[in-house]
């Protein structure tokens, strides 16, 4: 090697595809993890997110903290606030006042849900809607046409709760429809992009066979077949949460197999990823805590979500168990002293769309998981901006444990912008850096993600969890 080779290794940033830097046991790991998330995946709501991070960790030992009255270094708990946002634990040999190690994703993602009274019955073209509402940052356009199914829970009048999964299993589908294009020409071609399909034209197909009564007969039926299943009468949509999600299963892309496709990825993802890591985690010095949260694609207002009392109530508890005063200051003490990874996914380069990235500072799938101090607008408005000190530990010890991973943003500085939920975290003292994987078709039915950034998320995860300080 020359001179001028060995000093341009030196100095410059190699940034390489993951296929081609992992060993092959790392390789292996990475094809067995990806296995594991494409079944995690069938998991469509925060509700079922959360009753399956329940299910695997108590495999691993975890047990609920409610049940734990004296806390011991090691132990595993977990703590489920109102069955949509989970913190697994393993406590630390520090006390918690001493500072933990956080990693915080969400549950929810963007999807259709159901308005209060959506059963709407079109008796002159024979055909019976459900009126909905969209949740998130969607692209109304994308949720047309495609094969839907209905997830989620009624709470009926006496107060019993009733499940609901009705597709695929049933061997049904629903279907928001379009018009034909030999009718828009007036009504919808000329619409703008993203109004090409208005909120209040996603309306889903719901049934089509009339019953016997003489008024609203289409509505009747619909209303009859719930009723008989699952025991729901109309007013019971009212005490209902009803997503509407993509049908398909989670797959493999690409005739190499190397990429994940599914729907609800942004941040399902990082919620594996922390979920894998925080098992595998016995003895550490500081209390770890992987908190998977709710309402985070709609602003983070809500009583599962980041802002909530939740994480304080927990630090308060945690204090307690282990025999110390859990005052106010103590537990301000425990959030100010901690580290933490705020866990979401980033928009990786899509080759299609070049103009909008900063290709020097863009971030690519299969490279490793991103590093970033935070997502932004424009002028950097709504960003954490983790600081030097906290980005030279963080690449430290990413280094230290040989994971692959890449530092950079999501486009060009004026082409737009997201948020995550570490300016929540930062509001309460502790360090945060967003540290997430990268992904294409961010907020789609179905997102795309690498699988080598599946294996480098856990990896990055576990050393966050046992080295940071």
């Amino acid at each position: 090697m020359g001179k001028t080779s060995k000093k341009r290794k030196e100095l410059s940033l190699k940034r390489e595809n993951s296929w081609l830097r992992l060993k092959k046991e790392q390789l292996r790991k990475a094809e067995e993890l990806s296995q594991h998330l494409i079944e995690f995946m069938e998991n469509k709501t925060e509700r079922e997110v959360v009753r399956s991070c329940k299910e695997i960790a108590e495999k691993h030992g975890f047990r609920d903290l409610a049940s734990v009255s004296d806390i011991k270094p090691g132990m595993k708990l977990y703590a489920i606030n109102r069955e949509k946002a989970i913190a697994l634990i393993v406590v630390g040999k520090k006390p918690v006042e001493y500072g933990m190690n956080l990693i915080v994703s969400h549950t929810d993602a963007p999807r259709l849900d159901l308005k209060p009274f959506p059963v709407v019955e079109d008796s002159a073209a024979d055909l019976c809607y459900l009126d909905t509402h969209y949740y998130g940052g969607i692209k109304n356009y994308q949720w047309v046409n495609i094969p839907l199914e209905m997830r989620g829970v009624f709470v009926l009048a006496s107060g019993k709760k009733i499940d609901v999964e009705i597709g695929e299993k049933d061997g049904i589908s629903f279907v928001v429809s379009d018009l034909a294009p030999h009718l828009s020409e007036n009504i919808q071609d000329n619409r703008k992009f993203l109004t090409g399909i208005k909120g209040e034209e996603l309306n889903i197909i719901a049934s089509s066979i009339p019953d016997d009564a003489e008024n609203t007969p289409l509505k009747l039926k619909l209303l009859k077949i719930l009723n008989e299943k699952y025991g729901i009468c109309e007013e019971d949509f009212v005490s209902s949460e009803i997503e509407f999600v993509p049908a398909w299963k989670p797959r493999y892309i690409g005739f190499d197999r190397g990429l994940i496709g599914a729907y609800g990825l942004d941040d399902r993802v990082c919620v594996f990823a922390s979920l894998q890591a925080i098992c595998e985690i016995e003895s550490p010095e500081y209390t770890c805590i992987a908190y998977a949260v709710d309402k985070e694609e709609i602003g983070s207002d809500s009583s599962t979500a980041v802002t909530s009392m939740f994480l304080e109530n927990l630090t308060k508890k945690l204090i307690a168990g282990m025999n110390t005063h859990a005052c106010v200051g103590a537990v301000r003490t425990a959030l100010i002293n901690s580290r933490a990874i705020s866990a979401d996914v980033k928009p990786g380069v899509d080759p299609i769309y070049k103009s909008v990235y900063d290709f020097t500072n863009a971030v690519y799938v299969n490279r490793g998981i991103v590093v970033t101090r935070g997502p932004y607008h424009g002028g950097k408005k709504g960003a954490n901006e983790a600081n030097a000190e906290f980005l030279h530990r963080v690449r430290n010890l990413l280094n230290d444990a040989h994971v692959p991973w890449q530092f950079g943003n999501s486009g060009k500085m004026d082409e737009g912008g997201g948020g995550t939920v570490a300016r929540y975290l930062a509001t309460r003292g502790m360090d945060v850096v967003d540290v997430g994987v990268p992904l294409i078709s961010m907020h789609a039915p179905i997102e795309i993600i690498g699988k080598t950034d599946v294996y480098a998320a856990v990896e990055g995860f576990r050393a966050f969890f046992e080295h940071c300080q």
